[in-house]
């Protein structure tokens, strides 16, 4: 991996060049440039999808134990209107 204070020895642009002249160590050089912070991105957005997926679980959850309880108080009638699909 590259040290952060100094700059790359070759940009992104002539490395892509390189890679599609057939040149695999361009290729290597743009992996272990930009992996680890690919991997942290990755890991990121699973960890959001996955607190999300948990958050609407949990809403739809709340809401159905609360519809349920609103029909056995007698708060709401259920009618064959709500189970429509449309």
């Amino acid at each position: 991996m590259t040290n952060d204070s100094q700059p790359p020895r070759f940009s992104d642009a002539s490395l892509l060049v390189r890679f599609q002249a057939g040149e695999d160590d361009a290729a290597t050089a743009l992996y272990t440039r930009y992996a680890e912070r690919l991997m942290e991105l990755a890991s990121h957005i699973n960890r959001s999808f996955m607190l999300g997926s948990m958050v609407m679980k949990s809403a739809r959850s709340r809401n159905g134990f609360r519809y349920r309880d609103e029909v056995s108080k007698g708060f709401c009638n259920p009618s064959e209107n709500d189970y429509k699909k449309s």
